[in-house]
This record gives C-alpha cells, sequence and structure tokens, in this order.
C-alpha cells in the first residue's frame, strides 16, 4: 500500500512512445546546444544553461540538394553515426546517403569562450560515376525567442551576408563559408505554423530559397550554399550561430570569425577539452579498461555541459520530454546537483563545484529570513528545485496533507545532502575562507532544520517526499541523508571551534541513528523498509515492504558499515530481485516501478534499469571488496554502463528493459556523475589493495624488509 503517492510529470503506466535521446551536446556554461540522432539542432539555450531554450525541441535542420533531389538529414535513406571526437566536446560524425552518393563528416563545437556555436560539413562524393555534381546544402532555422513564436525577427543581414533573428535583448546571426572562402549563395526569412505557411524549410526542398530579406511574427529563415562536387574536388561547408545581446556585437564577432576561421576554431576547442578533462583528474585510468577509462572522460565532459556558469548544475536538457508533460528537466535539483558537485570533487573540478556552493548559498539565503541573534529559522531548508538563474522551480509538492494539515512541499534530503557535499569539498581542498560565510548563513540554519524537523515520538526525521518525488513519508533514504548532513554541520562546527553546536549535531546524529534501526528494518523480509507511512485510522506508522534500491544510502553515508549484516542482506535483496532478468540487465528503482513502465512481468522486469540504481549496487561491491577478486563485479557493472551507453557515450535516466533503447530524457547529469563517483571508488580501492598486496609480499619470509618500510606503506594506506 502506498500512501500520498505522486508522480513526475510525465510519469504513467503502459507502453509509450519513447521519446528522442540527445545524441549529442556541446556547449560553454552559456550556450548549450543539444543534437539528435539525425543531427538536427533541437534545443540551444542562452545565455543560461537550461534556462530559455529558444528551439525547444522544434528543428534546426540540415538538408542537401543534388541532381535535382532533395534530403534532410531526417529521411530514413540516411545512415548516421553520431560521435565525438577522443576526449573532447568537439563532435565528428558521419552520415552516408548511397542513393545521393554522398558521405558526410560532421563536426560541432561550442566555443569555450565565447558563444559561438560551429559546424563543420564536410561532404565527399561517394557515387559509382564520380563524375562533378552541384551540391546545395542547407541550414534552416526555427527560432523560438524566449520560448515563444510571438514577435519573433528574422532579416538578412548584407553586413554579415548571413541572417539575424533577434527579439528584446537576444540576438542570434547564422552564416557561413563554403570551401573557406564563399560566402551564402541564397537566403529565405519567411512566415511558419500561420496561416497555413509551413515554413522556409519547405520553401528548400526544391533546392531553391526565395530571398525574401525580413519577416515578423512567427518566423523561420534558411540559408543556402553552392559548390561543385567530384571525388577529386570534395566541398567544405563551415556554418556558425553567434548568440549576443546586440546587433553590433554579433556583427563585430561575426568579422572575427571570418578573419580566424574554423578550422583554428575547431581545432583550438579540441584542444581546450582536451587538456580541461585530465587537468584535475589525479587518477590513473589506465588501470580501467579503455573503453571505461574513455567513458569516464566522456562523463566528466558531458557533465560540464549541463553546468551553468552562473553555478546551477542541471538535471538534463532535453525537450522531447514535452511528449509527455508541460515541463522539464532543466532545473537544478538540490540532490542531483550535490551527487554531481560529489563526483566533480572526487576528480578535481573544484572551480565548478565552488560555483555550485555559492548559487547553494544564494538562493538558501533567499529562501528564509535568517536572524543573526536566534541562529536559526524555521523554514531553513532548500526548495524541490530551482531554475538555472536562481528562481524557485515548479514543483508538484502539495503545502497541504490529505488530512487538511499543512506541511512542507520539500524533499529533506536535498537539505541534507547540500550539507554532505560541502563537507566533502572542504575536506577535499580545506579552503575555510571559502565555507566561513556559509557556515552562518547556511550550515548552521540547515543543520538546525535538520534538527528540529523531526517526529517528537520516533527521533526520526519528520514526513518529507522522497527522493524520486512520488511519495510522502520517512524513508530509508531520507533518514540515512539527515545523518550525513548531521555529521557534517557537526564538522563544520568543530573547524569553527563552534562547540555547542558540534555537541547538539552530533548527538541528534546519534538519536537519528538509534531510531533509523529501530524502525527502519523490516525483520520479517530482511531487508530495510522503503518507507515509513502514518495510517490515519489507527495513528501508527505502518512501513512499506517494497523493495528499494536507494536501501543502499544505509552504508554509503555511512549510518552503517557495508558488511554489516543488515546491509549485506539489503543489498544481496537488491541484487537479486532488482536486477533485470532479460538480456538488457541492470538495477531497477523498485519492484514495481510504474514511471516509463515497460512490461509488467514483475518478476522478470521489476522497472526499467536506471544507470544511478545500477551504480549504487557497484559502489557497495567496491565498499566491500577487500581484495581484487572483490571488485570483479564492481567492474562487471562499469562495462555494463559503458556497453549500454549511446554510441555517442551519453548516458540516459533509464533504459528500455528489452531493447536497450534511451527511455525518458538524455543525457541525464546525475547518470554520468554515478558512473565518475562509482569509477573513482573502484580506482581507489583499487590502489589500497594494490597497496595491501604489495606490503604483504614485502613482509612474506621471502622478502626482508625494515620497519620504516612497513610503517610508509602503512601510512599511505
Amino acid at each position: 500500500m502506498v500512501f500520498g503517492e505522486r508522480s513526475r510529470p510525465g510519469s504513467f503506466s503502459g507502453r509509450f512512445h519513447l521519446a528522442m535521446a540527445r545524441s549529442l551536446v556541446v556547449g560553454n556554461g552559456n550556450l548549450l546546444i543539444c543534437l539528435d540522432e539525425h543531427l538536427h539542432l533541437r534545443d540551444l539555450y542562452y545565455p543560461h544553461v537550461g534556462e530559455l531554450n529558444h528551439i525547444i525541441g522544434h528543428y534546426h535542420r540540415l538538408g542537401i540538394w543534388v541532381d535535382g533531389v532533395f534530403s534532410w538529414l531526417s529521411y530514413d535513406e540516411w545512415k548516421i553515426t553520431p560521435g565525438y571526437k577522443p576526449d573532447t566536446l568537439v563532435t565528428e560524425s558521419i552520415a552516408v546517403n548511397h542513393r545521393q552518393g554522398l558521405k558526410l563528416t560532421i563536426n560541432d563545437a561550442v566555443l569555450p569562450d565565447t558563444n559561438i556555436y560551429l559546424r563543420r560539413v564536410y561532404l565527399e562524393d561517394i557515387s559509382p560515376k564520380g563524375k562533378p555534381r552541384e551540391v546545395r546544402v542547407f541550414f534552416c532555422q526555427d527560432y523560438y525567442l524566449y520560448e515563444s513564436d510571438i514577435g519573433d525577427t528574422a532579416f538578412y543581414d548584407p553586413h554579415s551576408q548571413g541572417v539575424i533573428h533577434y527579439k528584446r535583448k537576444t540576438y542570434f546571426l547564422s552564416a557561413g563559408l563554403l570551401n573557406g572562402k564563399t560566402p551564402v549563395s541564397t537566403y529565405s526569412c519567411g512566415t511558419k505554423k500561420f496561416h497555413g505557411a509551413e515554413g522556409t524549410w519547405k520553401d528548400a526542398e526544391d533546392g531553391q530559397l526565395s530571398q525574401n530579406p525580413i519577416a515578423q511574427g512567427s518566423v523561420d529563415s534558411a540559408l543556402g550554399f553552392s559548390g561543385t562536387l567530384s571525388a577529386e574536388t570534395p566541398m567544405t561547408v563551415d556554418y556558425w550561430i553567434i548568440a549576443g545581446e546586440q546587433l553590433k556585437a554579433v556583427r563585430k564577432q561575426n568579422q572575427v570569425v571570418l578573419q580566424t576561421g574554423c578550422e583554428t576554431y575547431l581545432n583550438q576547442t579540441e584542444s581546450y577539452w582536451r587538456n580541461w578533462v585530465v587537468s584535475q583528474v589525479n587518477l590513473n585510468l589506465t588501470e580501467l579498461p579503455p573503453a571505461l577509462g574513455s567513458l569516464f572522460k566522456r562523463s566528466l565532459l558531458t557533465i560540464r555541459t549541463q553546468t551553468d556558469n552562473g553555478g546551477a548544475i542541471t538535471a538534463a536538457n532535453d525537450t522531447d520530454y514535452f511528449t509527455f508533460s508541460k515541463d522539464t528537466y532543466s532545473y537544478m535539483w538540490p540532490r542531483d546537483g550535490a551527487f554531481v558537485a560529489y563526483a566533480l570533487d572526487q576528480t578535481g573540478h573544484q572551480d565548478l563545484t565552488r560555483r555550485f556552493f555559492r548559487f547553494c548559498h544564494r538562493i538558501f539565503k533567499e529562501g528564509y529570513d535568517y536572524d543573526a541573534t536566534l541562529g536559526n529559522s524555521q523554514e531553513a531548508f532548500f526548495y524541490h528545485k530551482y531554475t538555472p538563474s536562481g528562481a524557485v522551480g515548479s514543483s508538484w509538492h502539495s503545502w497541504v496533507h490529505q488530512n487538511g494539515e499543512s506541511l512542507l512541499p520539500i524533499q529533506e534530503d536535498e537539505t541534507a545532502l547540500i550539507l554532505w557535499s560541502l563537507w566533502n569539498h572542504y575536506q577535499q581542498y580545506r579552503d575555510i575562507e571559502f565555507v566561513r560565510r556559509m557556515y552562518d548563513e547556511m550550515i548552521c540554519p540547515a543543520g538546525n532544520f535538520l534538527c528540529n524537523f523531526r517526529d517528537p515520538k520516533t527521533g526520526l526525521p519528520f514526513f518529507s517526499y522522497d527522493l524520486w518525488e512520488e511519495r510522502f513519508g520517512i524513508h530509508t533514504f531520507t533518514v540515512a541523508t539527515v545523518y550525513a548532513g548531521l555529521q557534517a554541520a557537526a564538522n563544520f562546527a568543530t573547524v569553527f571551534g563552534d562547540v555547542d553546536n558540534a555537541v547538539k549535531y552530533r548527538e541528534t546524529a546519534a538519536e537519528v541513528k538509534t531510531a533509523a534501526l529501530k524502525y527502519l528494518w523490516c525483520e520479517q523480509k530482511g531487508y530495510f523498509y522503503r518507507y515509513l507511512r502514518h495510517d490515519f485510522e489507527s495513528d501508527q506508522l505502518i512501513g512499506d515492504e517494497t523493495l528499494e534500491s536507494s536501501t543502499y544510502a544505509m552504508f554509503f553515508f555511512e549510518l552503517l558499515p557495508p558488511d554489516d549484516p543488515k546491509v549485506v542482506s539489503t543489498m544481496n535483496a537488491i541484487k537479486d530481485k532488482l536486477w533485470v532478468k532479460t538480456p538488457v540487465g541492470g538495477i531497477a528503482r523498485y519492484q514495481n516501478d510504474y514511471y516509463h513502465q515497460i512490461a509488467h512481468d514483475v518478476q522478470a522486469v521489476p522497472g526499467n534499469p536506471w544507470v544511478v540504481c545500477t551504480m549504487w549496487l557497484a559502489q557497495w561491491y567496491i565498499a566491500l571488496a577487500q581484495t581484487m577478486e572483490g571488485l570483479e563485479p564492481a567492474l562487471e557493472l562499469l562495462e555494463w554502463v559503458n556497453k549500454i551507453a549511446l554510441p555517442s557515450g551519453l548516458l540516459p535516466e533509464q533504459f528500455h528493459p528489452y531493447t536497450g533503447e534511451a527511455v525518458s530524457v538524455a543525457p541525464l547529469t546525475w547518470s554520468h556523475a554515478a558512473y565518475v563517483t562509482t569509477v573513482t571508488m573502484y580506482l581507489d580501492k583499487y590502489k589500497k589493495i594494490a597497496k595491501r598486496e604489495r606490503l604483504r609480499n614485502l613482509t612474506s619470509p621471502r622478502v626482508q624488509t625494515g620497519a620504516a618500510s612497513l610503517s610508509y606503506f602503512a601510512e599511505q594506506d
């Protein structure tokens, strides 16, 4: 029985049409471009990652006219392989059309420090005749500036020999060059989806454009390039979009692109990201199979694209999810952000996590009235989610209980996890100046809230929504995170010499632990309850016996050690009963998971497999391992992620249990962070075990060694 069950927007049971996952993403923290499997631009976020999507799932198309035949890359006749150049945020995709006799190599990139998107299309003739042919390449822009098609303007700009779309303080200039020297040969601006007009993209299908110079309202545009292609003379078309706040600014930047050249920019961008991805990572990736190391770096790069330069770490940016609801994943969930920041800190990328914690500090202070004389607030918590600019996001969490009582529309784990993640950050870098103001304005108020927001009967954290945002109760995952958050607050209090608060936070954490072991263990099932719900008729807490993968939190947040019998029993149950028993494999969230449910054979398919849930099992194997053999199950799960990832290396939220197709949004930042965290845990444990084995060899009868050597290895371990 489920109490207060709610669904995330768009969730429903039964079969459904799979949304098209984003196959490629490129960005720089201000400008984010998401491309689908046909290499069409589907999302363009500016000036924040995740906020103001100026395409909102429509299509910036690429089409080819040759020998009188036109074809968009979305036509079935194209065989497309999306991909990236290794270890960088420059794509390298291949598109082949045998009917047209064409092979395209396409590179996409966003410049690291300038809001410019570049696309290079290299065309080769693969027709059997091999004779010279006229080829026309068309790029169509379909903007919804400020996420609306009302009041837009598109015009051909003779100054830049390109097309500019603008509304208010947002300008997008599209231009390009054929073979590095010839500008746009044709263009058109027109009306779309109004009074029967489909748009200028339709105008391109006969290989010609009307050259209408301007249109306003609901508008789109097209640019065309024309050249000669043969087996001996390939073609290169460079295309770019420049984003800015003023007409003169985008025009000026266009001149810089023309002078510098796309090839130089692409090479510089490729080099930048190759250096960025390893610049802070102090890990020996050679101890992993090469494919896993490559996915590790791809995950770090993907996380970077989903992180706004203002600090918000967004959950996902894939507006095909509009298919199921009128909302997106383009928000900062404090929980997701905390896990991602943890992964970034483990890999040394402290610049991004500092921005994130400053962002959290700002939105936290804005959410309550802090009184320095009281040092406390009843509303010192993080809300459900936030926009990338810092406003409170949309929510489906009710402010009123079904019995009419008011309640807080929060997931308490989100407040606790920010403290936990921030303490990890401090442990990594020991920058006391960075956290000094946060201590008074965020850490203590949040710690006090965790202390006070408890059920007086049990000592457990009070009722709130769960991490899946579906149920209202006292959740095992939430209890474990509150324990970790209180320990983090106590650690900070000790650092700042705040003895009273240090004692209070530790004592409360101990009470939470005692209550957790008393109330959350299901002796009959041999694993932890998913959550406790309040039964109004009996006025009792009733344990939900549904097996839940997130109960891994009892060991991960150190409420219990990984080898505790209760943890071992719980994790073995998860391994046995939540594993998807199809060739796809992977761990489901919980038994009979209804969110995007594909199958109803719950014994074989308890739910769709999730990356994060599968990595939680791997993390337990790692925490438990004392030998190299003990690490092998975790390595197998890491290899499972690599095997099931999209061809480009992007990871969605979940997968189809029979086909392995991406289900829901892609990429999901949390999925990549879970993989990164698991890899860092694996390599850390691998290093420790290797040292122990070396020490064991040194102390064997065959080896003579001094006490100093033994002491050295012991200290290193």
